[in-house]
Protein backbone atom coordinates (compact mmCIF):
# COMPACT_ATOMS: atom_id res chain seq x y z
CA UNK A 1 0.00 0.00 0.00
CA UNK A 2 1.09 4.03 -0.48
CA UNK A 3 2.40 5.62 2.32
CA UNK A 4 0.09 8.35 3.19
CA UNK A 5 -0.45 11.92 5.19
CA UNK A 6 -3.72 13.46 5.94
CA UNK A 7 -4.71 16.29 8.23
CA UNK A 8 -7.94 18.65 8.41
CA UNK A 9 -8.17 22.13 9.80
CA UNK A 10 -11.79 23.02 12.25
CA UNK A 11 -11.86 26.64 13.60
CA UNK A 12 -14.00 27.12 16.61
CA UNK A 13 -15.10 30.31 18.13
CA UNK A 14 -13.17 30.33 21.93
CA UNK A 15 -11.55 27.03 21.05
CA UNK A 16 -8.15 26.87 22.13
CA UNK A 17 -7.26 23.52 21.01
CA UNK A 18 -8.19 24.63 17.28
CA UNK A 19 -4.97 24.74 14.83
CA UNK A 20 -3.88 28.30 15.54
CA UNK A 21 -3.09 29.36 12.26
CA UNK A 22 -6.32 28.34 10.10
CA UNK A 23 -8.52 29.55 13.10
CA UNK A 24 -6.67 33.04 13.50
CA UNK A 25 -6.53 33.53 9.39
CA UNK A 26 -10.42 32.21 9.04
CA UNK A 27 -11.69 34.17 11.91
CA UNK A 28 -9.49 37.69 11.23
CA UNK A 29 -10.83 37.21 7.32
CA UNK A 30 -14.50 36.91 8.70
CA UNK A 31 -14.22 39.77 11.20
CA UNK A 32 -13.05 41.62 8.36
CA UNK A 33 -15.35 40.70 5.50
CA UNK A 34 -18.37 41.04 8.12
CA UNK A 35 -16.44 44.96 9.51
CA UNK A 36 -16.60 45.68 5.94
CA UNK A 37 -20.35 44.20 5.61
CA UNK A 38 -21.82 45.62 8.33
CA UNK A 39 -20.76 49.23 7.58
CA UNK A 40 -22.36 48.66 3.17
CA UNK A 41 -25.56 47.04 5.58
CA UNK A 42 -25.40 50.50 7.62
CA UNK A 43 -25.01 52.83 4.12
CA UNK A 44 -27.51 51.14 2.60
CA UNK A 45 -30.03 51.28 5.64
CA UNK A 46 -29.74 55.11 5.36
CA UNK A 47 -30.35 54.95 1.85
CA UNK A 48 -33.52 53.42 2.57
CA UNK A 49 -34.43 55.59 5.19
CA UNK A 50 -34.80 58.79 2.57
CA UNK A 51 -36.81 55.91 0.21
CA UNK A 52 -38.81 54.05 1.60
CA UNK A 53 -39.44 52.44 -1.39
CA UNK A 54 -36.31 50.75 -1.05
CA UNK A 55 -36.37 49.56 2.54
CA UNK A 56 -37.45 45.99 1.12
CA UNK A 57 -34.05 45.82 -0.71
CA UNK A 58 -32.22 46.63 2.49
CA UNK A 59 -33.78 43.97 4.19
CA UNK A 60 -33.28 41.21 2.01
CA UNK A 61 -29.46 42.06 1.32
CA UNK A 62 -28.66 41.82 5.23
CA UNK A 63 -30.44 38.96 5.41
CA UNK A 64 -28.04 38.10 2.47
CA UNK A 65 -25.37 38.85 4.38
CA UNK A 66 -25.65 36.31 7.34
CA UNK A 67 -22.59 34.28 7.88
CA UNK A 68 -23.41 31.11 6.67
CA UNK A 69 -24.54 32.59 3.59
CA UNK A 70 -20.56 34.68 3.59
CA UNK A 71 -18.98 31.29 4.51
CA UNK A 72 -20.49 29.24 1.59
CA UNK A 73 -19.67 32.57 -0.93
CA UNK A 74 -15.86 32.20 -0.05
CA UNK A 75 -15.96 28.69 -0.01
CA UNK A 76 -16.73 28.90 -3.93
CA UNK A 77 -13.39 31.12 -4.78
CA UNK A 78 -10.46 29.91 -6.17
CA UNK A 79 -7.13 30.38 -7.96
CA UNK A 80 -5.58 29.14 -11.15
CA UNK A 81 -4.91 25.77 -12.07
CA UNK A 82 -1.03 24.27 -12.99
CA UNK A 83 -0.82 22.86 -16.09
CA UNK A 84 -0.56 18.93 -16.44
CA UNK A 85 2.47 16.68 -16.03
CA UNK A 86 2.90 13.06 -17.28
CA UNK A 87 6.09 10.48 -16.29
CA UNK A 88 7.55 11.21 -19.84
CA UNK A 89 8.15 14.86 -18.73
CA UNK A 90 10.46 13.21 -15.72
CA UNK A 91 13.37 11.93 -16.95
CA UNK A 92 13.50 8.65 -15.26
CA UNK A 93 16.07 6.35 -13.90
CA UNK A 94 15.18 3.68 -15.57
CA UNK A 95 12.88 4.62 -18.55
CA UNK A 96 9.80 2.81 -19.39
CA UNK A 97 9.77 0.01 -21.95
CA UNK A 98 7.90 1.12 -25.49
CA UNK A 99 4.93 -0.79 -25.01
CA UNK A 100 4.18 0.56 -21.39
CA UNK A 101 1.84 3.72 -21.86
CA UNK A 102 2.89 6.61 -20.09
CA UNK A 103 1.33 7.86 -16.98
CA UNK A 104 -0.83 11.32 -17.31
CA UNK A 105 -1.21 13.41 -14.44
CA UNK A 106 -4.42 15.08 -15.51
CA UNK A 107 -6.00 11.58 -16.30
CA UNK A 108 -4.69 9.89 -13.23
CA UNK A 109 -6.00 12.79 -11.05
CA UNK A 110 -9.51 12.31 -12.32
CA UNK A 111 -9.17 8.65 -11.77
CA UNK A 112 -8.47 9.38 -8.30
CA UNK A 113 -11.47 11.72 -8.28
CA UNK A 114 -13.68 9.31 -9.78
CA UNK A 115 -12.87 6.63 -7.13
CA UNK A 116 -13.13 8.56 -4.66
CA UNK A 117 -16.64 9.46 -5.31
CA UNK A 118 -17.49 6.06 -5.85
CA UNK A 119 -16.41 5.85 -1.61
CA UNK A 120 -18.36 8.49 -0.86
CA UNK A 121 -21.54 6.74 -2.58
CA UNK A 122 -21.08 3.46 -0.76
CA UNK A 123 -21.09 5.77 2.26
CA UNK A 124 -24.92 7.34 1.13
CA UNK A 125 -22.30 10.51 0.75
CA UNK A 126 -23.12 13.32 -1.72
CA UNK A 127 -19.93 13.75 -4.06
CA UNK A 128 -17.49 15.85 -4.01
CA UNK A 129 -17.56 18.47 -6.73
CA UNK A 130 -14.51 19.22 -8.83
CA UNK A 131 -12.52 22.39 -7.52
CA UNK A 132 -10.39 24.21 -9.86
CA UNK A 133 -9.20 26.50 -7.69
CA UNK A 134 -7.34 24.54 -5.78
CA UNK A 135 -5.81 22.30 -8.46
CA UNK A 136 -2.78 24.52 -8.06
CA UNK A 137 -2.07 24.22 -4.70
CA UNK A 138 -2.83 20.40 -5.07
CA UNK A 139 -0.34 20.01 -7.92
CA UNK A 140 2.30 22.08 -6.42
CA UNK A 141 2.49 20.22 -3.58
CA UNK A 142 2.73 16.92 -5.69
CA UNK A 143 5.56 18.96 -7.58
CA UNK A 144 7.58 20.20 -4.33
CA UNK A 145 7.56 16.98 -2.84
CA UNK A 146 8.72 15.26 -5.90
CA UNK A 147 11.15 17.78 -6.33
CA UNK A 148 13.01 18.31 -3.21
CA UNK A 149 12.54 14.90 -2.04
CA UNK A 150 10.31 14.84 1.47
CA UNK A 151 6.57 13.43 2.10
CA UNK A 152 5.09 15.67 4.75
CA UNK A 153 1.96 18.29 4.52
CA UNK A 154 4.70 20.77 6.23
CA UNK A 155 7.09 21.95 3.03
CA UNK A 156 10.94 21.79 4.46
CA UNK A 157 10.40 26.23 4.47
CA UNK A 158 7.32 25.74 6.58
CA UNK A 159 4.46 26.13 3.76
CA UNK A 160 1.40 24.45 5.35
CA UNK A 161 -1.95 23.34 3.14
CA UNK A 162 -3.33 26.24 4.59
CA UNK A 163 -0.88 28.84 3.40
CA UNK A 164 -0.88 27.08 0.32
CA UNK A 165 -4.55 27.54 -0.31
CA UNK A 166 -3.64 31.51 0.67
CA UNK A 167 -1.16 31.31 -1.76
CA UNK A 168 -3.42 29.91 -5.00
CA UNK A 169 -6.25 33.01 -3.82
CA UNK A 170 -8.53 30.50 -2.13
CA UNK A 171 -10.45 30.81 0.76
CA UNK A 172 -12.16 27.67 2.38
CA UNK A 173 -14.58 28.30 5.51
CA UNK A 174 -17.25 25.49 5.29
CA UNK A 175 -19.97 25.90 8.17
CA UNK A 176 -20.48 22.88 10.57
CA UNK A 177 -22.19 23.75 13.14
CA UNK A 178 -22.84 27.09 15.65
CA UNK A 179 -19.77 29.65 14.84
CA UNK A 180 -17.64 26.72 13.54
CA UNK A 181 -15.93 26.00 10.15
CA UNK A 182 -13.64 23.61 8.08
CA UNK A 183 -11.11 25.73 7.02
CA UNK A 184 -9.39 22.77 4.44
CA UNK A 185 -8.10 19.35 4.48
CA UNK A 186 -5.67 17.61 2.73
CA UNK A 187 -4.73 13.90 2.12
CA UNK A 188 -1.27 12.77 0.99
CA UNK A 189 -0.12 9.32 -0.98
CA UNK A 190 2.90 8.19 -2.26
CA UNK A 191 3.18 5.05 -4.88
CA UNK A 192 5.07 3.98 -7.60
CA UNK A 193 4.70 3.51 -11.62
CA UNK A 194 5.83 0.23 -10.83
CA UNK A 195 5.70 -2.95 -8.59
CA UNK A 196 9.47 -3.49 -7.79
CA UNK A 197 12.58 -3.93 -9.46
CA UNK A 198 14.60 -7.11 -10.86
CA UNK A 199 17.97 -7.33 -9.79
CA UNK A 200 20.57 -8.85 -11.81
CA UNK A 201 23.95 -10.81 -11.65
CA UNK A 202 25.68 -7.48 -12.10
CA UNK A 203 23.70 -5.30 -9.22
CA UNK A 204 22.01 -3.88 -12.30
CA UNK A 205 18.02 -2.73 -10.98
CA UNK A 206 15.48 -3.33 -13.49
CA UNK A 207 11.63 -2.04 -12.81
CA UNK A 208 8.62 -4.57 -13.50
CA UNK A 209 5.16 -4.65 -13.12
CA UNK A 210 4.74 -1.59 -14.70
CA UNK A 211 1.37 -0.05 -13.18
CA UNK A 212 -1.37 1.46 -15.60
CA UNK A 213 -3.41 4.90 -14.50
CA UNK A 214 -6.24 2.26 -13.40
CA UNK A 215 -3.97 0.77 -10.91
CA UNK A 216 -2.38 3.54 -9.41
CA UNK A 217 -5.39 5.07 -8.66
CA UNK A 218 -6.61 2.39 -7.08
CA UNK A 219 -3.61 1.92 -5.36
CA UNK A 220 -3.87 5.34 -3.93
CA UNK A 221 -7.81 5.51 -2.87
CA UNK A 222 -7.53 1.89 -1.28
CA UNK A 223 -4.33 3.19 0.83
CA UNK A 224 -6.27 5.83 1.87
CA UNK A 225 -9.83 3.96 2.87
CA UNK A 226 -7.38 1.67 4.71
CA UNK A 227 -6.41 4.30 6.71
CA UNK A 228 -8.77 5.85 9.53
CA UNK A 229 -7.52 9.19 9.30
CA UNK A 230 -7.75 9.22 5.60
CA UNK A 231 -11.32 7.55 4.91
CA UNK A 232 -11.99 9.95 7.73
CA UNK A 233 -11.41 12.81 5.61
CA UNK A 234 -12.65 11.46 2.46
CA UNK A 235 -16.24 10.35 4.16
CA UNK A 236 -16.74 14.13 6.21
CA UNK A 237 -20.11 14.84 5.24
CA UNK A 238 -19.56 18.66 5.27
CA UNK A 239 -16.87 18.26 2.34
CA UNK A 240 -18.64 19.82 -0.85
CA UNK A 241 -15.53 19.51 -3.40
CA UNK A 242 -12.12 18.53 -3.17
CA UNK A 243 -8.85 18.48 -6.29
CA UNK A 244 -6.15 16.41 -6.72
CA UNK A 245 -2.76 16.99 -7.89
CA UNK A 246 -0.26 14.26 -8.78
CA UNK A 247 3.89 14.67 -10.05
CA UNK A 248 6.52 12.01 -10.88
CA UNK A 249 9.88 11.76 -9.43
CA UNK A 250 12.83 10.08 -11.29
CA UNK A 251 13.28 7.00 -9.37
CA UNK A 252 9.44 6.49 -10.38
CA UNK A 253 7.63 7.52 -6.87
CA UNK A 254 4.24 8.99 -8.06
CA UNK A 255 3.02 11.91 -5.18
CA UNK A 256 -0.87 12.47 -4.72
CA UNK A 257 -2.16 15.67 -2.96
CA UNK A 258 -6.28 15.81 -1.84
CA UNK A 259 -7.26 19.11 -0.98
CA UNK A 260 -10.38 19.72 0.44
CA UNK A 261 -13.45 22.30 1.08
Amino acid sequence: MPNSQTTTAICQRGDARCHADACAAALGRLASSRLAQSRLAQSRLAQSRLASSRLAQSRVALRWLAPYGLALMLASCGGVAAATESSDDVTLAHPRPAAVRAIVGDELAAAVHQRVNVERARAGLAPLAWQAGLVGAARGHSLDMARREYFSHTAPDGGTFSSRYAAAGFKCMVPIGPSRFATGGENLAQTHLFAGHQVAEDRSRTPFGWRTTAEIADRIVQGWMESPGHRENILRAYWRSHAIGVAFDPSGKVFATQNFC
